[in-house]
């Protein structure tokens, strides 16, 4: 228990072989001369560092208010999926949740009740059912 007898350290047994920490010996090469780098080769066609051109572009246009946008016509939207019976139905884009909210009122809540009553019933397990036992 660290509380009561303190931290563990391991005994300290002498070792007279000990001579210091352990270093790689190294061998004398006559023919070194430091760490590799690579040579330089003379490029009398050298320009200086490489810059991309500037093409003047007669089609650019800064955009001074970019939160102004028109009108959106369209929405494209791709998913791919395993699952079945996802559908998707009128979509809506607004800053107001209330304006959200009536539209989905108005839109999904008439839509959902007739397709949940149109959706047929599970049926109940039968009396055989081999996994009642491990549910």
């Amino acid at each position: 228990d660290d509380e009561e007898d303190g931290e563990w350290t391991a005994p300290q047994v002498p070792n007279p072989k000990y001579k210091g920490t352990w270093k790689q010996r190294m061998i004398p090469n006559p023919k070194y001369k430091g760490k590799w780098v690579a040579p330089k080769i003379a490029n009398p066609a050298y320009k200086g560092e490489w810059k991309a051109r500037l093409v003047p572009n007669p089609n650019y246009f800064e955009d001074k208010q970019p939160h102004k946008l028109t009108k959106i016509g369209a929405i494209g939207i791709e998913i791919w999926t395993m699952t079945k019976d996802i559908l998707f139905d009128n979509f809506v884009i607004t800053h107001s949740k209330k304006a959200a909210e009536d539209f989905a009122k108005a839109t999904w809540d008439v839509k959902y009740k007739k397709e949940f009553a149109a959706k047929p019933k599970e049926t109940p397990k039968s009396k055989n059912d081999p996994l009642k036992q491990v549910r």
